[in-house]
């Protein structure tokens, strides 16, 4: 009888693995309405590239948006702390590990989310279709 394999990821790193693999399921999602032509690779690339950085764009924006005078103040300090214990972490990935301490600022992010991935397939495919 084979031995059980031990779980090889700690908690955490099962967490943003399942994160990722969500992530990368939502931008499947959104580039498979968007009226792209099926052979050009190049192109899928950059506007996937496109879609990734808007959205990243978006979360920051919405994060700064929705910060009472509270949670303004502790993100200079989580700022400051992570540049000393983070330095490699992308602004971005601060302001959502951030965030994903208050869920009622989650809950403003998942929220606007939903509307800016249908706002960017609207939008593509009317200028895609000219």
């Amino acid at each position: 009888m084979p031995k059980k394999q031990k779980n090889q990821y700690s908690e955490e790193e099962a967490a943003l693995i399942n994160d990722f693999l969500i992530a990368n399921g939502i931008y499947d999602a959104v580039m498979a309405q968007l009226k792209l032509p099926a052979d050009d690779e190049l192109y899928q690339s950059l506007v996937f590239g496109m879609l990734k950085r808007q959205t990243k764009d978006f979360l920051v924006f919405t994060i700064w948006d929705n910060l009472n005078d509270k949670q303004a103040r502790h993100l200079r300090d989580f700022v400051n702390q992570s540049s000393v214990t983070v330095p490699w972490m992308a602004h971005e990935g601060i302001l959502m590990e951030f965030a994903m301490m208050y869920p009622d600022l989650m809950e403003k992010i998942y929220s606007g989310l939903s509307e800016f991935f249908k706002n960017f397939i609207k939008k593509f495919n009317e200028i895609s279709t000219g």
